[in-house]
């Protein structure tokens, strides 16, 4: 396995941790705009925080796809 392959799959490893504590945090949020909703901001952030993480797990899913098909990809830390 090269240097550069170990570094992308640590950084794909390290992404989809965020990724899962984020959608817990996002779960909280929903749980407690359900039990007393409080407004239009909050529900604005919620779906703010909703686009976010699913920008970030399509992201990963291209850099996924990409590597299973052996293309000539290339990590930056823009892409990613």
């Amino acid at each position: 396995m090269s240097t550069q392959s170990i570094a992308v799959e640590t950084m794909v490893v390290a992404e989809l941790q965020d990724l899962f504590a984020d959608e817990s945090v996002l779960e909280g949020m929903l749980n407690k705009l359900r039990l007393s909703p409080s407004g239009v901001g909050e529900s604005e952030a919620l779906f703010s925080r909703v686009i976010d993480l699913d920008i970030r797990a399509r992201r990963i899913e291209r850099l996924l796809d990409a590597m299973n098909r052996n293309e000539g990809w290339q990590v930056d830390s823009a892409a990613c």
